[in-house]
């Protein structure tokens, strides 16, 4: 089955009010096929369902107006929506599962609550990739991302507690001097990596050519480290740029005249 299936025909697309209003046309005296064309519901199905209103032995009954395609789905929404929330609470406990931990899961919780699967996720132990996909287009809040790495310690160490001790000592130093409490003394430190060769965009090429290359000034560059620094008032303070250097060297400042 298609990834992307484009639908190519208008069967099942009616509402339950457009499938009710062109019974009682029906009902009325009209021909179905004319009744058919002018609603824009195909043939076929306003007779069935013309049929199955005047085989209904109960009049009060209630008798469903649109297709059943719940009847197939493996989870119910509540489910689906508890597999979602087990995913991203692992994700923001830095624990992020990855496609395959997600199809497993999803597989066993299928085992556990009984759940008529297809054969195939009986073969591999794993739920179907087209489900996981689907699934990402019915609830938005997943997304596929690239983790950043964070060391054990610092995951564990940010926590209320140790927030709300930073906070305490802060307000604790903000308030011997009044001058602190305007901003201009407040400063925040942010740093990130960069490279003294930047990565080439992509170029258009002749089609078979096995090296592709785009003149730099260097093929490897180093990793520095540069810092922004900016205060609670606004103010920025110029870029810091940290050289993984041993030993100072005099030439590498730069005097303004």
């Amino acid at each position: 089955m298609p990834r992307n299936r484009v639908r190519k025909t208008s069967i099942g697309l009616h509402t339950e009010e457009q499938m009710r209003n062109a019974l009682s046309l029906v009902s009325d005296g009209q021909k179905i096929r004319a009744v058919a064309r002018t609603t824009g519901i195909p043939y076929t199905t306003l007779n069935r369902y013309h049929k199955k209103i005047q085989n209904n032995p109960d009049p009060e009954k209630i008798i469903r107006l649109t297709p059943n395609y719940a009847v197939h789905k493996i989870f119910t929404d509540a489910q689906e929506k508890s597999i979602v929330d087990y995913v991203l609470k692992c994700s923001q406990m830095f624990y992020g599962l990855t496609i395959m931990d997600v199809r497993s899961l999803i597989y066993e919780v299928a085992m556990l609550n009984n759940i008529k699967i297809p054969e195939k996720w009986h073969e591999t132990k794993l739920a179907g990739i087209e489900y996981l996909y689907n699934l990402r287009k019915r609830d938005n809040r997943l997304s596929l991302r690239t983790p950043e790495g964070c060391s054990l310690s610092r995951a564990t160490s940010f926590n209320r507690h140790n927030v709300g001790i930073f906070f305490d000592n802060l307000e604790t130093v903000m308030s011997r001097q009044a001058v602190f409490g305007n901003g201009t003394r407040v400063f925040n430190l942010d740093e990130t990596n960069t490279m003294t060769v930047q990565k080439s965009a992509k170029v258009l090429a002749a089609r078979g050519q096995r090296q592709v290359s785009k003149v730099t000034s260097a093929e490897r560059g180093t990793l520095t480290t540069t810092c922004y620094i900016i205060s609670a008032l606004g103010n920025a303070l110029p870029p810091v740029i940290i050289f993984p250097r041993v030993h100072f060297k005099q030439h590498m400042i730069r005097l303004e005249p």
